[in-house]
């Protein structure tokens, strides 16, 4: 059995969805700031599928992050799309990521005026752990991000 639980946002369509062996439960989301998904308790994301309504080349270096504030201060990356994405068609990459969080969200590239058609993020309830966080490349993954989402200057 699988439950699913969508959140319409002005441009971009959330949804959750557990994997759980059996007796899965329908997850409550909110919005979480402009483009996240509160999932009100954490969770073990393990796989993402996405569906770019258009112009996937957009979407090339876009991230997908899992935080647990609402506004995203704290948000390390769970997956980076590194090709153009077909347009119209779903996509599903797997996570490899043992946290757990409570708010996901997907972040384009910059300027980059994303418009998915679906957005899913596919997983289980629980806090996880640091055994394994996302690596872009074999060196660490540096996020940097900065208040309001301001640029940094010199």
């Amino acid at each position: 059995m699988r439950n699913t639980l969508s959140t319409i946002l002005t441009i971009i369509c959330l949804s959750y969805t557990s994997l759980a062996a059996q007796n899965s439960v329908e997850l409550q989301g909110n919005i979480a700031g402009s483009t996240g998904l509160d999932l009100t308790e954490k969770h073990v994301i393990t796989k993402v599928a996405y569906c770019p309504e258009y112009a996937g080349k957009r979407f090339q270096l876009g991230i997908f992050e899992g935080a647990d504030t609402p506004d995203f201060e704290d948000a390390i990356p769970l997956l980076l799309i590194p090709e153009i994405p077909p347009v119209n068609r779903q996509t599903e990459k797997e996570v490899h990521c043992s946290r757990g969080f409570r708010y996901v969200r997907f972040v384009g590239p910059g300027d980059s005026h994303c418009k998915l058609s679906e957005l899913k993020f596919f997983g289980y309830k629980g806090a996880g752990d640091d055994s394994q966080l996302y690596q872009i490349t074999n060196l660490p993954t540096v996020s940097i991000h900065t208040k309001n989402a301001e640029d940094i200057t010199i």
